[in-house]
């Protein structure tokens, strides 16, 4: 769930243990909007003493698939 520039050579477990890194302590989706070839999903993760950071997924339709085109995160 990375852009790929991210994601290049991680797996999954690293990118677990990235968030776990964090105090990710739980999360929730506030909205989510879908237009054509483009969707959005809002993350609000509670990243417990380092409080409460607000997420923009942005993904693009690629064939019969979804990839994540941009991710944009701040501070709440």
């Amino acid at each position: 769930m990375q852009p790929a520039t991210s994601q290049q050579g991680g797996t999954v477990d690293g990118f677990k243990q990235t968030q776990t890194g964090y105090g990710m302590t739980t999360f929730q989706i506030v909205a989510s909007k879908a237009a054509g070839t483009e969707s959005t999903v809002e993350v609000e993760q509670n990243l417990g003493a380092n409080g409460t950071w607000a997420v923009l997924w942005t993904f693009a339709k690629s064939g019969s698939d979804w990839v994540v085109k941009s991710r944009a995160v701040s501070m709440k």
